[in-house]
């Protein structure tokens, strides 16, 4: 299957249009199906040395954060986790709600939200420990895709992406969503999401190279496909 990157319906839809509000929830629990919170709470506590996860704080960023409610799992994911995280919620419209606020607060992740594309942040983002991106690269071209990875590596240490894989089983799960009560636009951008996923090592051969990177890419779960990239020292 030969990757391709299709406008998906949500992206055309004010944040607060019905429609949106709706598909927002059905990715929500999609994400909650395919484990995505679990698999990237397990490559943060994997890639990030012990000392870290327990020194005073750490500067987290998550690209693409809609609601922040994917972090809100995986910072309950990260009970063991006791350094003190300062999270930016880097996301085009502003959907998050003072109630994700402080349920993110009782697990000692301070958020802040950032309303920007998330090219433009990154070209004047502070550095950051950690990166988190869920679901967001597939909707980039390879040129535009390049650009963000690049940008990425100048500001952070350690970047974990959870992206759809590409393939005929997930393509054909991602067709029957409607099964778990989806609305038409998840139903439509499912299973473009598929067709715009990753396989192999297409995500390295698109990262800055350099000695002072170790990389890893695989299939996840049923349907994912997970990216990271680590600065060595």
């Amino acid at each position: 299957m030969e990757r391709v990157v299709v406008p998906e319906i949500l992206d055309t839809l004010a944040p607060t249009h019905e429609l949106a509000i709706g598909s927002r929830s059905d990715i929500h629990r999609l994400n909650r199906l395919m484990g995505n919170a679990k698999i990237l709470a397990r490559a943060f506590r994997e890639n990030l040395p012990a000392g870290r996860l327990r020194t005073q704080s750490l500067h987290v960023a998550d690209l693409g954060a809609g609601e922040g409610l994917v972090m809100l799992d995986v910072a309950r994911e990260s009970t063991d986790v006791s350094a003190e995280i300062h999270l930016t919620l880097v996301d085009r419209h502003s959907v998050f709600t003072e109630q994700t606020r402080r349920e993110l607060a009782e697990c000692g992740w301070r958020a802040e939200v950032a309303v920007a594309e998330v090219l433009d942040w990154l070209e004047l983002a502070p550095v950051v420990d950690v990166m988190f991106v869920n679901l967001l690269l597939h909707q980039f071209r390879e040129r535009e895709l390049k650009t963000l990875l690049q940008r990425a590596a100048q500001r952070t240490r350690l970047l974990i992406a959870c992206e759809p894989r590409r393939s005929s089983l997930a393509f054909v799960a991602a067709r029957w969503v409607g099964l778990a009560g989806a609305n038409a636009v998840t139903r439509h951008d499912a299973p473009a999401s598929v067709q715009a996923g990753f396989l192999g090592k297409e995500l390295s051969a698109l990262w800055p190279a350099g000695l002072e990177w170790e990389l890893k890419e695989s299939e996840v779960g049923m349907f994912g496909h997970l990216f990271i990239a680590k600065q060595n020292g």
